[in-house]
C-alpha cells in the first residue's frame, strides 16, 4: 500500500498495514450515484504516523493512497483501489494497540465537490456529453462506452458534477463507477448483460448462485392526457317543481366531459 506522503513523494506503507478493506458499487438507475470506500489500520508502535513525530513530509487528510494485491501468493499486483485519504484517526494510548486508521473514498469523490456549467446542447451523442461534463470537471482519467443513444436538449449551470452523471444514469439506464486503478468508467445499458463462460468451477469447493431482476431495465413511462371540461353551456338537468330537498335525501349532477380521444360528450 502506497500513501502521498507530500506532493511529491510516495511512501511505502505496506509492512504496517493490519486489516485493510473496501467496497465498490456499480452506480446505476436503481442505487443511483455511489462512490467507493477504504478503512485501513495500519501499526504505529513506533510513533512514525503521530502528526507530532513526523520526520518528514506531510501526512494530512486529502492525501492520496493506492492499495495493491496480488489473487494468489506470487502472482503480480493489481491495484484495486486508488483514491483519498478523508479522516486519520490516531490511538496513542499505550495500553492498547498505537494503531492509526484511515477512511478514504476512491476519486468519484472529485466529482462530488465540483460544479460545471455547459453550452446549451441539441441532438447530442450520450457519450459526447459525458465527455463535455468530465472535461469540465477535470476528470481526464476516464473510459466511455461507445453509446448511439442522443439526447435532444442539454445545458448545465453550475451543476454539481455527481448530479449531473446520475440524471444521465437514470435517464438512459446506464452505469458508472471508478475501477481499482482509479479509471472513471461510463458503460452502456448493456453492459454485464453477457459475457464469455469460463469453466472456473475447479477452483472452488462450493457455488451458489440467486436470480434477481433488480438490474433488470424495462421501465415504460406513460403520460395521461386528462379529461377537460366542457366550456360551451349546456342544459344538463331541468327541475320542473319547487326546488326543496327533504330532510334525509339529496341532489345531485354529473358534470359534461369531452373524451380527449374522440371528442364526444359524455356524461
Amino acid at each position: 500500500m502506497q500513501l502521498e506522503w507530500s506532493p511529491t513523494s510516495i511512501v511505502d506503507v505496506t509492512d504496517r498495514v493490519l486489516q485493510a478493506g473496501w467496497e465498490r458499487s456499480l452506480s446505476n438507475y436503481s442505487r443511483g450515484l455511489e462512490i467507493g470506500t477504504a478503512d485501513v489500520t495500519l501499526e504505529n508502535d513506533d510513533g512514525g504516523l503521530s502528526p507530532l513525530n513526523l520526520p518528514t513530509g506531510v501526512f494530512r487528510p486529502g492525501a492520496g493512497l493506492t492499495i495493491e494485491a496480488a489473487p494468489i501468493e506470487g502472482d503480480t499486483y493489481k491495484t484495486i483501489f486508488t483514491g483519498y485519504v478523508d479522516t486519520i484517526r490516531v490511538a496513542p494510548a499505550l495500553s492498547s494497540p498505537r494503531n492509526v486508521t484511515l477512511s478514504c473514498r476512491d476519486r468519484m469523490r472529485d466529482m462530488s465537490s465540483r460544479r460545471i456549467d455547459t453550452a446549451v446542447m441539441t441532438e447530442v451523442n450520450v457519450g459526447s456529453l459525458m465527455a463535455v461534463v468530465l472535461d469540465g470537471a477535470a476528470i481526464s482519467v476516464r473510459s466511455i462506452d461507445i453509446i448511439g443513444d442522443s439526447v435532444p436538449f442539454a445545458w448545465f449551470r453550475d451543476r454539481q458534477v455527481t448530479g449531473v452523471v446520475a440524471d444521465v444514469i437514470d435517464a438512459g439506464g446506464y452505469s458508472a463507477y471508478v475501477s481499482g486503478d482509479g479509471t472513471f468508467r461510463f458503460r452502456d445499458r448493456f453492459f454485464d448483460l453477457g459475457g464469455t463462460v469460463a469453466a472456473s468451477y475447479h477452483e472452488y469447493s462450493a457455488l451458489t448462485w440467486e436470480l434477481n431482476d433488480a438490474d433488470v431495465v424495462n421501465a415504460i413511462l406513460v403520460r395521461g392526457e386528462p379529461r377537460t371540461i366542457v366550456d360551451q353551456l349546456q342544459d344538463v338537468a331541468e327541475l320542473s317543481e319547487v326546488i326543496s330537498i327533504p330532510a334525509g335525501e339529496s341532489r345531485g349532477f354529473f358534470l359534461e366531459y369531452q373524451d380527449p380521444r374522440n371528442q364526444e360528450l359524455s356524461l
